[in-house]
């Protein structure tokens, strides 16, 4: 199941793949717009995709910013954040 989007957006990426490997029917096609609760993963789903985001790029996603995740694109954001969080502190 491929739900990598067209764009070259990695954390969009990351996410889209880390909710398909955990769903539990076949997703939908995911939309950066999307409500996460909206899709019907429940709790643990969640957290098991955060936790393969996290595996997957090597950083801790902020527990203060993933609070106020709602949408797909949120999320994104939040590890587009936490991406260029890990790269300034190797660069500087």
């Amino acid at each position: 199941m491929d739900l990598l989007p067209a764009a070259d957006d990695i954390a969009l990426g990351l996410v889209y793949e880390a909710l398909g490997s955990v769903a539990t029917s076949e997703p939908p096609e995911l939309s950066p717009d999307w409500e996460i609760a909206d899709l019907g993963y429940d709790s643990v789903q969640i957290l098991e995709a955060l936790t393969q985001i996290e595996e997957t790029v090597g950083v801790s996603l902020s527990q203060q910013k993933l609070i106020g995740v709602r949408t797909v694109g949120d999320l994104a954001d939040v590890v587009r954040a936490s991406l260029a969080g890990a790269s300034e502190t190797l660069v500087g």
